[in-house]
């Protein structure tokens, strides 16, 4: 058989899928996590269309957790994101601990991480010296 027979692809709102509950037993979102205005929505979606005891994969670009004692990213990490957001055009970023909390929210079993460095971009010369 065709794999073209089995495979279908649709182009669809992340936000507000055209699926029923429970459609998939994966479901893998490949960098897109980063452009979602609202991420637990995002997060909540994902969770919708999966099977009951199925696989969710995010993979997105997030900052990094913080420690218990810090209540926000430091100075200067803010400023390589808000350099980020800008070259890229994102919303605001999140870390892994916060898509395990929207999950967790949704009393779901577990997640895949998957974690770029906030670094991995800076050699970028949209990041370096800004969009255009």
């Amino acid at each position: 058989m065709l794999l073209r027979m089995l495979v279908s692809f649709q182009v669809a709102d992340a936000l507000d899928q055209p699926f029923p509950d429970g459609q998939f037993d994966l479901v893998w979102s490949m960098d897109s996590g980063q452009h979602m205005l609202t991420k637990k929505k995002f997060v909540s979606e994902l969770a919708r269309v999966a099977a009951p005891g199925g696989t969710i994969i995010i993979v997105a670009w997030c900052h990094r957790d913080l420690a218990p004692s810090e209540k926000s990213l430091k100075l200067e990490e803010k400023a390589l994101l808000d350099k980020l957001c800008s070259a890229f055009y994102l919303p605001e970023w999140c870390s892994t601990a916060d898509y395990v909390k929207f999950l967790d929210s949704l009393s779901l079993q577990e997640m895949e991480r998957h974690k770029r460095s906030i670094g991995d971009a800076t050699d970028d010369p949209r990041v370096q010296n800004g969009p255009g």
